[in-house]
């Protein structure tokens, strides 16, 4: 970090060269005037570099939280899945940028986010408390990044408490409603999707991405190696989601 005091006819001001911007790529500077005295000058110069140094000074000051999630998304994108990197950027742009988009990233507040959180509850189409949670998650990953960034001091989305989501109860079949629904079912063209969820618990992705090859009848196994997925421009097959990449689920049939 590096800084100037300078003279302005009878007053003193200070430049302050908060390095390159992460956004714009640009060099930033900052100016600081009315101090009486060069050693108030200097002081102020010096109060502002040990906060940069720190980490507690914001080198970014005219960034828009709009222009930091645009750029955050477009870093985001090598290390997800792309229907992860399409469901934050929907997220984002549904129920983040409308409201809150034009604050400055350097002024953005607790208070900016619980309201952010209370209109979403509120407006004429709320959405659940569910949905403000993985807006919340996804807000306060970002956040982290800016904080990384030295674009801001702290992450305030630390600082607010999402609502809670509500409990959901779901009324599940009993096992003659289902053997039913599977006698009705045998005549139709996906019969055997239903079944593989049913007695597999197999999603949707995993079952439409299962291809011969995944498929062993002699020990009646069923692998799954890929997944299809909407990105946003079309369906493509994707690695499942697993802590083994190179491990396939397997479900067996006695």
């Amino acid at each position: 970090m590096r800084g100037s005091v300078k003279k302005d006819g009878r007053s003193w001001y200070i430049v302050f060269d908060m390095g390159t911007d992460p956004i714009t790529g640009k060099r930033r500077q900052k100016k600081k005037r009315g101090f009486g005295t060069k050693k108030d000058a200097e002081s102020a110069l010096a109060k502002m570099m040990a906060e940069a140094e720190s980490g507690m000074y914001a080198h970014s000051e005219k960034t828009t939280v709009d222009k930091f999630i645009a750029q955050w998304l477009e870093d985001k994108k090598p290390s997800v899945r792309k229907s992860t990197h399409r469901s934050y950027e929907w997220l984002m742009r549904r129920h983040v940028i409308p409201y809150i988009g034009s604050v400055r990233l350097s002024k953005l507040s607790p208070m900016h986010l619980q309201r952010l959180y209370s209109t979403l509850q509120t407006n004429e189409k709320p959405i659940s408390n569910r949905s403000i949670l993985h807006v919340h998650l996804v807000l306060q990953e970002a956040l982290d990044r800016a904080v990384k960034w030295g674009m801001v001091p702290r992450n305030v989305a630390k600082a607010v408490d999402p609502p809670r989501p509500q409990k959901v109860h779901f009324q599940v079949w009993t096992q003659q409603e289902t053997l039913q629904f599977i006698e009705i079912a045998r005549d139709d063209r996906y019969y055997i999707a239903f079944l593989l969820a049913i007695t597999t618990g197999m999603r949707k992705g995993e079952i439409l991405g299962l291809r011969w090859q995944d498929i062993d009848l002699h020990q009646n196994i069923v692998s799954v190696r890929q997944t299809l997925s909407y990105t946003g421009k079309g369906s493509e097959f994707q690695p499942p989601k697993t802590d083994h990449a190179n491990a396939p689920f397997r479900f067996q049939f006695r």
